[in-house]
């Protein structure tokens, strides 16, 4: 061979090496979507570098101020007041529950010193009876502060948040506009925002979401972190997984660890079988300390549970064991109540016998907040039951709150193709991937892996309202009527 033939035949190897690596560029690309918009870039990039060490040690001089003030005068109402409140915007931030806790004790000392006219204390509890799921409680302290401070801000906007966390959504629109025409901030701006996705005013919300991000100011590394946290799941479960990608990954460069950018980058993961990426964002949620607990524990280890059984692992039973005893310490100790993820869990793992305490569970949670996402939850309650006539209800219920979530059509979908009602099945179907090309209800956590199988299983479980027994069926794929494939172990990009 002369030496121009190997030139030439180097030649073509270096050209075919170039064409793959922008055809992988390409796909990528493709797989990804756009890189995110100048716009939802954080403003203030030149002062992450320069605050690392404040970010890391979040409010730690304010605490360490607080606590010396205290140090001289123990007895000062204020300055309990004062540290509470430090206390609960680290407990945010970190996710750990130990700073709730702290929160709680030092507002109580606050008010036991300063009894009235205590507004920083009161809150303080109202917002972790918000956080526990007692909305009832956290309303009526809010209502407390209102009646000493008609206009307090913070007191309407706890009430907002508290309304859509119950599903009241009239109420919580009317006082989440009344905070944005008074006051926009970034933080009322985005509380409207997460009421008008609940309306599905999508176009509405999205606007909310870039004023907020445009009006934001140069220390509020946290509040950035999570406006960027929740539009990313936004567009996440709208099927932009590069978008989505973008704004959790800026959001994690504003805030690093922050739980719930973590939380929605792993849940990205997943979707695209990029599952030991996912299964390292959710270790970085759980704390080191095994001995003490962080508020998205739960949802990290379901996680791990969820990556578990799509991968195909024998330590599967043990993930969903592991995930089922936190969620019910949380329950069993009253803090961070979680009946709802409970009986979402319990339904995703799929045992028969789990389905009357799932039910009890969803039913129990529906008496104090009747959000679309509890009403989901009760309707796959009822249709794993067989109860699918209840089951369409309870669904309906949820899409009529306008929501546009590709989760509740899929369940909608499921319930009308087992009742025969193939035309309003596919009308479903058809909405569902408008909403969300890329749904795999796997993956998203919202269907066990045979829950499509073909020949309906029937399984004779008690039925906890009326005592006689209820069918537990497994349904042919509602949208095309034929027999929906398994979902395969480890399919679709395990890395």
């Amino acid at each position: 061979m002369t030496l121009a033939d190997t030139l030439h035949r180097y030649r073509i190897a270096g050209f075919l090496a170039l064409a793959g690596l922008v055809v992988g560029l390409g796909l990528l690309a493709w797989r990804e979507g756009p890189r995110l918009p100048e716009a939802y870039r954080y403003r203030f990039g030149g002062l992450l570098e320069a605050r690392s060490e404040t970010r890391r040690s979040a409010y730690q001089a304010e605490i360490a101020f607080y606590q010396e003030r205290l140090r001289r005068n123990p007895g000062s109402g204020l300055d309990l007041a004062a540290l509470a409140g430090v206390y609960l915007k680290k407990g945010r931030v970190t996710g750990q529950s130990s700073w709730y806790l702290l929160a709680q004790q030092a507002a109580e000392r606050s008010l036991e010193a300063l009894p009235f006219f205590n507004t920083g204390a009161l809150l303080v509890l109202a917002e972790i009876a918000e956080a526990q799921h007692d909305f009832g409680r956290a309303a009526r302290i809010a209502g407390q502060i209102l009646k000493e401070e008609r206009s307090n801000p913070a007191a309407r906007a706890l009430l907002a948040s508290v309304y859509l966390a119950q599903g009241r959504l009239e109420p919580a629109e009317h006082v989440a506009e009344e905070l944005v025409a008074q006051n926009p901030t970034p933080g009322h701006l985005v509380q409207r925002a997460l009421v008008r996705l609940a309306r599905g005013q999508d176009a509405q919300a999205l606007a909310d979401f870039r004023q907020a991000v445009a009006l934001e100011e140069p220390d509020d590394f946290y509040g950035a972190a999570r406006t960027r946290s929740l539009l990313g799941r936004y567009h996440l479960r709208h099927g932009e997984a590069g978008l989505a990608r973008g704004l959790l990954e800026e959001a994690l460069r504003i805030a690093p660890n922050y739980p719930l950018a973590l939380l929605y980058l792993a849940e990205l993961e997943t979707r695209q079988g990029r599952y030991r990426a996912a299964e390292k964002l959710y270790q970085r949620i759980l704390p080191q300390d095994r001995q003490t607990y962080q508020l998205y524990d739960h949802a990290a280890y379901t996680g791990l549970a969820r990556l578990a059984r799509l991968q195909g692992s024998p330590r599967e039973e043990a993930a969903w064991e592991r995930a089922e005893s936190v969620l019910r310490r949380e329950i069993g100790q009253g803090a961070f109540g979680h009946r709802r993820e409970l009986a979402r869990l319990l339904l995703e793992r799929g045992r028969p016998a789990d389905l009357p305490e799932a039910l009890r569970l969803a039913q129990a949670e529906l008496k104090v907040r009747q959000d679309s996402e509890t009403l989901e939850v009760l309707a796959w309650a009822l249709e794993r039951g067989g109860r699918l006539e209840e089951a369409q209800r309870v669904i309906e219920r949820a899409l009529a709150t306008g929501r546009r979530e590709a989760s509740l059509y899929h369940r909608a979908a499921r319930i009308a193709g087992a009742l025969g009602q193939q035309e309003r099945a596919e009308r479903y179907g058809s909405s569902l991937r408008t909403i969300d090309p890329a749904f795999d209800p796997v993956r998203a956590g919202v269907d066990d892996p045979l829950s499509g199988q073909p020949a309906a299983v029937h399984q004779a479980v008690d039925d906890p309202l009326s005592g006689r027994s209820a069918a537990v069926h497994q349904w042919h794929d509602p949208l095309s009527g034929r027999p929906a494939a398994v979902h395969q172990a480890g399919a679709g990009g395990v890395e």
